[in-house]
């Protein structure tokens, strides 16, 4: 296995006391993302995600899911734990949005004009399951040696086996069929990292999360980002609520909202001289 160049281990287990977690706002390199995401298919880097941040997520993240929970009239159905659209909530999600050295090394291998596809969250209670304990990719479409988009984890609540944590096939993004019952659990690596941490995926790894066997909810915050021409799950500029939205520049532009289809010919025309997306 090709060894990425990067501050901690990657792949398979990695725990709170394992490698040295980097300073808080710390980034890793878009040639070590590069690396592990061929080889095995992901990257944990401990200590990105501020304490304070952590706690304000857990926060947005419950009222997300309780707001969903009315929208679906109770619990019981299989979306239970996923927000489908977090920015849409603002807070914290939006927060997110300005983390720079996060975002560094996925711009780096998506340009600097990277957008967010979607942003929802893994949110299992004690005793669940939801959608994401389905074995799945994130994105089926891949073109070797141009990424289309890289999948983001951002660990709220620790990521261990009693919490359910993700169980990923090593390489098996370059395959082309989804692997068998068996196989997977073979070959499948637990993903185990702490609170604060970031993790990166190569969107065509196979994996699915557990179940929650202990006492306690687990959060997730997860991104798929994605190149600046492609469509995104949800309209930014008209799901999220103008008072919502990220102040900053950069912010706004990973929101999508930078990247909107012109719709006169004078806004095509005013783009193409300025070289500006329209700004909404």
């Amino acid at each position: 296995m090709r060894e990425p160049r990067a501050p901690v281990p990657a792949g398979g287990q990695i725990s709170s006391v394992g490698g040295s977690a980097p300073a808080v706002g710390r980034a890793i390199d878009a040639g070590a993302l590069a690396a592990a995401l061929d080889d095995p298919g992901w990257l944990v880097v401990p200590g990105l995600v501020p304490d304070e941040l952590c706690e304000r997520l857990r926060l947005d993240v419950d009222v997300a899911v309780e707001e969903e929970t009315r929208y679906h009239g109770g619990t019981d159905h299989h979306w239970h734990g996923r927000v489908l659209f977090c920015p849409r909530y603002g807070g914290g999600f939006m927060e997110i949005l300005d983390q720079d050295a996060w975002f560094a090394p996925v711009e780096g291998l998506l340009g600097e004009d990277a957008i967010l596809y979607t942003m929802t969250t893994s949110c299992l209670d004690p005793g669940e399951t939801n959608t994401s304990s389905e074995l799945h990719v994130d994105m089926r479409r891949t073109i070797p040696g141009y990424p289309l988009g890289i999948s983001m984890f951002v660990v709220v609540d620790d990521l261990t086996e009693e919490h359910g944590s993700t169980m990923l096939l090593p390489r098996s993004q370059h395959r082309s069929e989804p692997p068998g019952e068996d196989e997977f659990r073979r070959g499948a690596e637990r993903l185990v990292a702490p609170a604060g941490s970031v993790v990166y995926a190569h969107p065509g790894v196979w994996h699915r999360s557990g179940r929650n066997v202990a006492g306690t909810r687990r959060r997730v915050v997860l991104m798929l980002m994605v190149r600046s021409w492609m469509k995104q799950r949800f309209d930014a500029a008209r799901i999220v609520e103008p008072g919502l939205r990220p102040e900053s520049e950069t912010a706004r532009r990973r929101l999508g909202l930078l990247s909107v289809t012109p719709s006169s010919y004078d806004e095509f025309y005013e783009n193409a001289r300025t070289g500006a997306y329209r700004r909404s």
